[in-house]
Protein backbone atom coordinates (compact mmCIF):
# COMPACT_ATOMS: atom_id res chain seq x y z
CA UNK A 1 0.00 0.00 0.00
CA UNK A 2 2.72 2.78 0.83
CA UNK A 3 4.36 1.95 -2.99
CA UNK A 4 1.07 2.06 -4.44
CA UNK A 5 0.27 5.60 -2.21
CA UNK A 6 3.63 6.73 -2.77
CA UNK A 7 3.18 6.10 -7.40
CA UNK A 8 -0.37 7.24 -7.21
CA UNK A 9 1.29 10.70 -5.90
CA UNK A 10 4.63 11.01 -7.87
CA UNK A 11 3.15 9.67 -11.14
CA UNK A 12 1.28 12.70 -11.11
CA UNK A 13 3.88 15.20 -11.55
CA UNK A 14 4.13 13.00 -15.16
CA UNK A 15 1.24 13.06 -15.74
CA UNK A 16 0.85 16.54 -15.33
CA UNK A 17 3.45 17.64 -17.43
CA UNK A 18 2.76 15.13 -20.13
CA UNK A 19 -0.48 16.98 -20.35
CA UNK A 20 0.94 20.15 -20.63
CA UNK A 21 3.19 18.95 -23.22
CA UNK A 22 0.96 17.62 -25.72
CA UNK A 23 -1.60 21.07 -25.55
CA UNK A 24 -2.82 21.76 -28.69
CA UNK A 25 -1.37 25.33 -28.57
CA UNK A 26 1.87 24.76 -27.15
CA UNK A 27 4.92 26.34 -28.00
CA UNK A 28 8.83 25.97 -27.98
CA UNK A 29 9.07 28.69 -26.00
CA UNK A 30 7.48 27.36 -22.95
CA UNK A 31 9.35 23.62 -23.54
CA UNK A 32 12.59 24.13 -21.46
CA UNK A 33 10.43 25.83 -18.86
CA UNK A 34 8.04 23.10 -18.73
CA UNK A 35 10.39 20.57 -18.60
CA UNK A 36 12.83 22.74 -15.63
CA UNK A 37 9.65 23.01 -13.38
CA UNK A 38 9.80 18.86 -13.78
CA UNK A 39 13.21 18.88 -12.61
CA UNK A 40 12.56 21.27 -9.59
CA UNK A 41 9.72 19.21 -8.54
CA UNK A 42 11.95 16.13 -8.54
CA UNK A 43 14.19 17.82 -6.72
CA UNK A 44 12.17 19.66 -3.89
CA UNK A 45 10.76 16.48 -3.03
CA UNK A 46 13.81 14.25 -2.83
CA UNK A 47 15.42 16.77 -0.94
CA UNK A 48 12.57 17.68 1.66
CA UNK A 49 12.26 13.51 1.98
CA UNK A 50 8.08 14.15 0.50
CA UNK A 51 6.61 11.16 -0.75
CA UNK A 52 3.11 12.55 -0.55
CA UNK A 53 0.65 13.59 2.74
CA UNK A 54 -1.45 10.13 2.88
CA UNK A 55 2.04 8.01 2.11
CA UNK A 56 3.62 9.79 5.26
CA UNK A 57 0.51 8.90 7.29
CA UNK A 58 1.46 4.78 6.37
CA UNK A 59 4.73 5.25 6.67
CA UNK A 60 4.40 6.05 10.54
CA UNK A 61 2.87 2.27 11.01
CA UNK A 62 6.06 0.84 10.12
CA UNK A 63 9.12 0.46 12.79
CA UNK A 64 11.66 2.91 12.28
CA UNK A 65 14.01 0.73 10.60
CA UNK A 66 11.66 -0.51 8.23
CA UNK A 67 10.16 2.90 7.10
CA UNK A 68 13.85 4.05 6.49
CA UNK A 69 14.02 1.23 4.26
CA UNK A 70 11.07 2.24 2.27
CA UNK A 71 12.07 6.05 2.50
CA UNK A 72 15.29 4.92 0.91
CA UNK A 73 13.46 3.05 -2.10
CA UNK A 74 11.39 6.27 -2.85
CA UNK A 75 14.13 8.74 -2.78
CA UNK A 76 16.02 6.20 -5.28
CA UNK A 77 12.65 6.66 -6.90
CA UNK A 78 13.35 10.25 -7.53
CA UNK A 79 17.36 10.00 -8.66
CA UNK A 80 16.65 7.74 -11.14
CA UNK A 81 13.64 9.65 -12.51
CA UNK A 82 16.23 12.90 -12.12
CA UNK A 83 18.95 10.53 -13.88
CA UNK A 84 16.80 9.78 -16.44
CA UNK A 85 15.55 12.87 -17.27
CA UNK A 86 18.76 14.67 -17.18
CA UNK A 87 19.92 12.02 -19.61
CA UNK A 88 17.53 12.85 -22.22
CA UNK A 89 17.10 16.65 -22.05
CA UNK A 90 19.53 19.37 -22.60
CA UNK A 91 19.39 21.81 -18.97
CA UNK A 92 22.31 23.57 -19.96
CA UNK A 93 22.48 27.03 -21.13
CA UNK A 94 23.57 26.13 -24.69
CA UNK A 95 20.25 24.18 -25.35
CA UNK A 96 18.54 26.57 -28.32
CA UNK A 97 15.12 26.51 -26.14
CA UNK A 98 16.60 28.24 -23.29
CA UNK A 99 17.73 30.76 -25.42
CA UNK A 100 14.31 31.62 -26.87
CA UNK A 101 12.36 31.01 -23.61
CA UNK A 102 12.46 34.68 -22.71
CA UNK A 103 9.92 35.43 -26.13
CA UNK A 104 7.54 33.04 -24.52
CA UNK A 105 6.22 36.72 -23.15
CA UNK A 106 5.87 35.70 -19.09
CA UNK A 107 7.62 38.14 -18.94
CA UNK A 108 8.78 41.46 -20.79
CA UNK A 109 11.47 40.84 -23.06
CA UNK A 110 14.45 43.02 -24.79
CA UNK A 111 16.13 43.55 -28.49
CA UNK A 112 19.05 40.93 -27.11
CA UNK A 113 16.22 38.25 -26.23
CA UNK A 114 15.14 38.87 -29.97
CA UNK A 115 19.22 38.82 -30.84
CA UNK A 116 19.97 35.61 -29.03
CA UNK A 117 16.60 33.81 -30.57
CA UNK A 118 17.71 34.98 -34.37
CA UNK A 119 21.20 33.87 -33.64
CA UNK A 120 20.11 30.38 -32.48
CA UNK A 121 17.41 29.56 -35.01
CA UNK A 122 20.14 31.05 -37.74
CA UNK A 123 17.97 33.72 -39.30
CA UNK A 124 20.15 36.37 -39.42
CA UNK A 125 20.44 36.33 -43.19
CA UNK A 126 17.07 36.39 -43.53
CA UNK A 127 15.95 38.99 -41.29
CA UNK A 128 16.93 42.97 -41.52
CA UNK A 129 18.24 43.23 -38.06
CA UNK A 130 18.09 47.35 -38.03
CA UNK A 131 14.72 47.18 -39.13
CA UNK A 132 13.72 44.46 -36.87
CA UNK A 133 15.42 46.49 -33.78
CA UNK A 134 12.96 49.30 -34.91
CA UNK A 135 10.32 47.29 -34.85
CA UNK A 136 11.10 46.37 -31.22
CA UNK A 137 10.83 49.89 -30.64
CA UNK A 138 7.12 49.77 -32.35
CA UNK A 139 5.96 47.00 -29.79
CA UNK A 140 7.64 47.86 -26.95
CA UNK A 141 5.05 50.08 -25.18
CA UNK A 142 2.68 47.18 -25.26
CA UNK A 143 4.71 44.78 -23.89
CA UNK A 144 3.79 44.73 -20.24
CA UNK A 145 -0.12 44.56 -21.27
CA UNK A 146 0.34 41.71 -23.31
CA UNK A 147 2.28 39.82 -20.52
CA UNK A 148 -0.57 40.62 -17.84
CA UNK A 149 -2.90 38.98 -19.72
CA UNK A 150 -3.80 35.07 -19.34
CA UNK A 151 -3.93 33.82 -23.39
CA UNK A 152 -1.81 31.16 -24.58
CA UNK A 153 1.51 32.62 -25.99
CA UNK A 154 0.22 32.07 -29.55
CA UNK A 155 -2.42 34.55 -29.17
CA UNK A 156 -0.24 36.82 -26.82
CA UNK A 157 2.01 37.21 -30.14
CA UNK A 158 -1.10 37.70 -32.25
CA UNK A 159 -2.54 40.63 -30.21
CA UNK A 160 1.49 41.87 -29.68
CA UNK A 161 1.77 42.20 -33.56
CA UNK A 162 -1.85 43.22 -34.38
CA UNK A 163 -2.32 46.83 -36.75
CA UNK A 164 1.55 46.89 -36.53
CA UNK A 165 3.94 47.12 -40.18
CA UNK A 166 6.42 44.77 -38.41
CA UNK A 167 7.30 41.94 -41.01
CA UNK A 168 10.67 41.38 -39.48
CA UNK A 169 9.48 40.50 -36.22
CA UNK A 170 6.20 38.63 -37.65
CA UNK A 171 9.04 36.63 -39.57
CA UNK A 172 10.51 35.78 -36.36
CA UNK A 173 7.41 34.84 -34.31
CA UNK A 174 5.72 33.02 -37.06
CA UNK A 175 9.13 30.93 -37.60
CA UNK A 176 9.45 30.42 -33.81
CA UNK A 177 5.78 29.06 -32.92
CA UNK A 178 5.82 27.17 -36.07
CA UNK A 179 8.57 24.37 -34.33
CA UNK A 180 6.73 21.43 -32.95
CA UNK A 181 7.70 20.29 -29.39
CA UNK A 182 6.41 17.20 -29.65
CA UNK A 183 4.97 14.60 -32.23
CA UNK A 184 1.68 14.58 -30.63
CA UNK A 185 0.20 16.76 -33.81
CA UNK A 186 1.98 14.21 -36.17
CA UNK A 187 0.23 11.33 -34.37
CA UNK A 188 -3.16 12.97 -34.20
CA UNK A 189 -2.81 13.71 -38.07
CA UNK A 190 -2.50 10.08 -38.53
CA UNK A 191 -5.37 9.19 -36.06
CA UNK A 192 -7.56 11.02 -38.27
CA UNK A 193 -6.20 9.62 -41.60
CA UNK A 194 -7.41 6.45 -39.98
CA UNK A 195 -10.41 7.36 -39.17
CA UNK A 196 -11.22 8.62 -42.66
CA UNK A 197 -9.46 6.33 -44.93
CA UNK A 198 -11.43 3.15 -43.71
CA UNK A 199 -11.87 -0.07 -45.83
CA UNK A 200 -14.90 0.80 -47.11
CA UNK A 201 -13.41 4.14 -48.14
CA UNK A 202 -10.05 2.86 -49.90
CA UNK A 203 -11.09 4.43 -53.36
CA UNK A 204 -11.06 7.86 -52.00
CA UNK A 205 -8.56 10.51 -53.18
CA UNK A 206 -6.20 11.44 -51.07
CA UNK A 207 -6.93 15.30 -51.70
CA UNK A 208 -10.41 14.22 -50.43
CA UNK A 209 -8.33 12.74 -47.43
CA UNK A 210 -6.27 15.74 -46.87
CA UNK A 211 -9.11 18.06 -47.20
CA UNK A 212 -11.53 15.98 -44.19
CA UNK A 213 -8.34 15.92 -42.14
CA UNK A 214 -7.76 19.72 -42.83
CA UNK A 215 -11.28 20.25 -41.62
CA UNK A 216 -11.01 18.13 -38.34
CA UNK A 217 -7.87 19.80 -37.41
CA UNK A 218 -9.03 23.10 -37.81
CA UNK A 219 -12.34 23.40 -36.82
CA UNK A 220 -13.78 23.22 -32.96
CA UNK A 221 -17.19 23.44 -33.88
CA UNK A 222 -20.00 20.76 -32.98
CA UNK A 223 -21.71 19.35 -35.25
CA UNK A 224 -25.09 21.55 -34.34
CA UNK A 225 -22.52 24.66 -34.54
CA UNK A 226 -21.01 22.92 -37.93
CA UNK A 227 -23.72 22.81 -39.62
CA UNK A 228 -25.35 26.59 -38.52
CA UNK A 229 -22.13 27.69 -39.93
CA UNK A 230 -21.61 25.81 -42.73
CA UNK A 231 -25.37 26.55 -44.49
CA UNK A 232 -24.86 30.39 -44.58
CA UNK A 233 -21.63 29.89 -46.87
CA UNK A 234 -23.59 29.89 -50.06
CA UNK A 235 -20.47 29.59 -52.38
CA UNK A 236 -19.40 26.64 -50.30
CA UNK A 237 -22.77 24.85 -50.74
CA UNK A 238 -22.49 25.96 -54.38
CA UNK A 239 -19.25 23.75 -54.68
CA UNK A 240 -20.22 21.04 -52.86
CA UNK A 241 -23.02 20.52 -55.22
CA UNK A 242 -20.97 20.81 -57.99
CA UNK A 243 -19.11 18.19 -60.43
CA UNK A 244 -16.22 19.98 -59.87
CA UNK A 245 -14.51 17.82 -56.82
CA UNK A 246 -15.32 14.75 -59.26
CA UNK A 247 -12.27 14.16 -61.29
CA UNK A 248 -13.65 11.65 -63.26
CA UNK A 249 -16.10 14.17 -64.68
CA UNK A 250 -13.73 16.93 -65.53
CA UNK A 251 -12.58 17.36 -69.24
CA UNK A 252 -8.82 17.58 -69.83
CA UNK A 253 -8.03 20.92 -70.49
CA UNK A 254 -7.57 22.04 -74.05
CA UNK A 255 -8.91 18.82 -74.84
CA UNK A 256 -12.55 19.01 -75.84
CA UNK A 257 -14.37 16.06 -77.58
CA UNK A 258 -16.37 17.12 -80.60
CA UNK A 259 -18.48 14.76 -82.33
CA UNK A 260 -18.58 14.99 -86.12
CA UNK A 261 -21.43 14.26 -88.26
CA UNK A 262 -20.69 11.95 -91.03
CA UNK A 263 -21.77 13.21 -94.86
CA UNK A 264 -24.27 10.24 -96.44
CA UNK A 265 -22.17 10.60 -99.97
CA UNK A 266 -18.78 9.51 -97.96
CA UNK A 267 -20.55 6.35 -96.63
CA UNK A 268 -19.90 3.35 -97.38
CA UNK A 269 -22.49 -0.08 -97.53
CA UNK A 270 -21.71 -3.62 -98.02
Amino acid sequence: MVYLSFLSNALKIFHDTVLVLEREDGTVCELYDMMFTLKTKLQQRQSDGFFGAQTGVLLQQFPDRQAAVLREDMCNFYQSSLTYLEQRYDFSDSNYQKKVASLALKSPFNFSHLCEAVEVLQLSKKLDMDALYDEYCVILPHQQAIVQSGAPVVEKWATLLKHTHTPNMTALASFLLSVPITNASVERVFSLMTGCWTDTRNRCSVNLIKSEIQVKSNFTFSCKDFYTYVVKEKVLLNAVRSNKKYKFKKKPEGKKTSYVRPHLSKMKFD
